[in-house]
């Protein structure tokens, strides 16, 4: 286990704590500056938030909060040298251009520099409690924008997508809200990642929220849910709504909770009749399983073995950044394990790898300190990143890698701070 670092526990780290909040408040907000301020700036303003995860590391290096000791920044390290040479010959043996190799490294290395950083600057539940609440809280307007998106025509300016592409509709000409994100990628992976931490608000939280507060957040959550028109979102929030009944079955409040929701869902019925229709429509035609999507997801394609080469066509080549320099970068695979392979051959094999050692090892901490310790938000994260980290796009699409190593940062710190606290 990797236990907190003992040496930052006398460290005054709020002001890198408060630099996270910062960092994660500008993930929200990128999206609407990106498609709707300043369009003409949108390559910048994902610049300017690279820049600023750099600022972030570097005070954490000023400030000696890594352990630089510890096998977990080791690790990092090594891994850091591993990527840099691979891309080092991929830009010499496979003409890859330098952009590309900038966006490789940002994409498979830097920002889990950040992840360890969060791990390192929180030392008791209380810091990181407040965190969480701080993002449980935006919901609230989130949800607002979402519902005026939804019933506002597709052509409105508010339901602009970057670049001016094509905007996304559920059916008969209802919108797949984007809320204040670049794509529905942006908000799909929001509302994913938000999903924990609002059941652990509601369920678990020590300091109860008012029965108003609930209700209200209740509603907004499921609101972005219901008018979200995508399969995804509505499926996998349902289990892990369903996960956290079962797993809080013994709790003092748990037929309170199950009743609130089931009346603010029967509401959410009748108020969103529209929203509701269209997503069956949306349901009813895809013809797809959802189950043989994610078999689909997980498993390399045919085609990506047949052009497998060991050096890999070339890190960063698959995501969308890299569009701004090769009109290639879509035809690297549809999904996150194709593109891997396809941008780092062997590595991309290891990398993929390790995503699944991970997934299994975080879900197994999580197990024991639900049994332990009585609580289920580490087992809500874990479910969450080994969804994230096998079945999304994080090295291709940048919002879904700013939650992605958001999310491996919080659940580092989770499978060790319980054990201190308790």
């Amino acid at each position: 286990m990797i236990s907190l670092n003992a040496s930052n526990e006398n460290k005054d780290n709020s002001y890198l704590r408060n630099l996270c909040v910062v960092y994660f408040f500008y993930i929200i907000l990128e999206g609407a500056f990106r498609k709707w301020f300043i369009p003409s700036l949108s390559i910048e303003v994902l610049l300017i938030r690279d820049l600023f995860v750099i600022f972030i590391i570097t005070q954490g290096i000023l400030k000696k909060s890594y352990n630089f000791n510890s096998i977990l920044e080791k690790s990092l390290i090594y891994w850091t040298f591993l990527v840099l040479i691979w891309l080092v010959m991929q830009l010499n043996l496979k003409d890859t251009v330098i952009g590309v190799f900038f966006i490789g490294f940002r994409f498979w290395v830097l920002y889990f520099w950040l992840s360890v950083l969060i791990f390192r600057i929180y030392q008791n539940f209380d810091e990181i409690d407040d965190f969480f609440i701080k993002i449980v809280y935006t919901i609230f307007p989130i949800s607002i924008l979402v519902l005026i998106q939804h019933y506002l025509p597709i052509d409105h300016i508010i339901n602009t997508q970057v670049g001016g592409g094509t905007v996304f509709t559920v059916a008969n000409n209802i919108v797949r809200v984007t809320g204040p994100f670049s794509f529905t990628a942006g908000f799909g992976e929001y509302v994913s990642f938000i999903t924990p931490f609002f059941l652990y608000f509601i369920l678990e939280r020590k300091k109860k929220a008012s029965f108003l507060i609930k209700t209200i957040f209740i509603f907004s959550f499921a609101s972005c849910i219901i008018v979200s028109g995508s399969r995804t979102i509505i499926l996998t929030s349902f289990v892990m709504i369903l996960i956290s009944l079962i797993l809080n079955k013994k709790s003092k409040n748990y037929i309170a909770n199950f009743f609130i929701l089931f009346i603010i869902l029967f509401l959410c019925y009748l108020i969103f009749e529209r929203a509701i229709d269209a997503s069956i429509v949306r349901f009813e035609s895809v013809n797809e399983s959802f189950i043989f999507r994610i078999y689909d997801t997980i498993l390399p394609e045919a085609k990506t073995w047949e052009g497998y080469t060991t050096l890999g066509r070339g890190i960063g080549l698959g995501s969308n950044m890299s569009s701004y320099f090769t009109t290639n970068y879509f035809f690297l695979g549809e999904h996150e394990v194709d593109k891997i392979i396809n941008e780092g051959g062997l590595l991309g094999i290891f990398f993929y790898v390790f995503k699944i050692i991970m997934s299994f090892y975080f879900i197994m901490r999580s197990k024991k300190i639900y049994k332990q310790h009585e609580t289920a938000l580490p087992l809500y994260f874990s479910l969450y990143l080994a969804n994230i980290l096998l079945l999304h796009q994080i090295t291709t699409q940048v919002t879904v890698h700013a939650f992605a190593f958001l999310a491996i940062g919080f659940m580092i710190l989770l499978i060790n701070i319980y054990p201190k606290d308790n």
